[in-house]
């Protein structure tokens, strides 16, 4: 197996570390290679040898290395297919009616994506895990029921947990782009007061020193060197009246 054939730059996701979906494959199919996957915890540290012996459609294209497995396997992917593990392999009335309808053509009921599935899957969690805190998922940051601090965002109840995630993404996004405006317009404000203050000490400056000579003569004289010693190390003024204004206009 070709260690070489992706890399782990940036976060692609499963699409780029395991083969697309199979044409002779259901829906179900998908979804239960997505389950061996799962469980397998993405074939995590697995050898060559190991993954020669799962088929071609369910092990990945390249050993999952520790490196390769954070570029790739997200945190949002791993949640999402634990919750799918939990719906499909529920004992309960529900997980039944789950099942079922993986099967069933979407007209009749059916998912007819996986997308639909894995939301499906989040509800059915979100409503009968033990593992699922409602008061934490969408309360305001603040003190829970049980007294605890909670500092998590508010999520709406009739949120998946992709909507959730999506709907910060939006909001980190204005806040940023609102941000970027803010400092636009503080830059603007700043070039107006230096356009309003250095402007006119500039223009002062050089309608005192117009005269031909008198640039370099002020640059001579004992206080301004001392003013600029402060700023530049072996200072030597220059011998032209314009570098010689420049100088005095830094200076300024």
């Amino acid at each position: 197996m070709n260690s070489n054939t992706c890399t782990a730059t940036g976060r692609a996701g499963l699409s780029t570390l395991f083969p697309p979906r199979r044409k002779e494959d259901s829906l179900h199919d998908h979804v239960i290679v997505l389950i061996q996957r799962t469980k397998n915890d993405f074939f995590r540290g697995m050898d060559d040898g190991q993954l020669a012996s799962l088929p071609d459609h369910v092990r990945p294209l390249v050993p999952v290395t520790e490196e390769v497995y954070w570029a790739f396997v997200t945190k949002s992917v791993r949640c999402r297919c634990r919750k799918l593990v939990y719906a499909y392999e529920a004992e309960e009335a529900w997980g039944d009616e789950f099942r079922e309808k993986l099967d069933k053509p979407k007209p009749e009921g059916g998912f007819g994506t996986l997308e639909a599935v894995l939301k499906e899957a989040e509800r059915l969690w979100r409503e009968n895990s033990p593992d699922y805190r409602g008061d934490r998922a969408v309360s305001q940051p603040g003190k829970l029921s049980d007294g605890r601090a909670n500092v998590r965002r508010t999520r709406l109840p009739e949120e998946s947990e992709a909507d959730y995630r999506r709907r910060l993404r939006e909001r980190r996004h204005a806040a940023a782009v609102k941000s970027n405006k803010e400092r636009a317009a503080r830059r603007r404000e700043q070039s107006v007061v230096l356009w309003q203050t250095v402007r006119p000490a500039i223009h002062a400056l050089c309608s005192r020193l117009s005269e031909e000579g008198a640039a370099r003569r002020e640059l001579e004289d004992e206080s301004v060197q001392r003013e600029i010693a402060r700023h530049v190390e072996g200072y030597t003024p220059p011998q032209d009246d314009t570098s010689a204004l420049a100088d005095l206009i830094l200076l300024e």
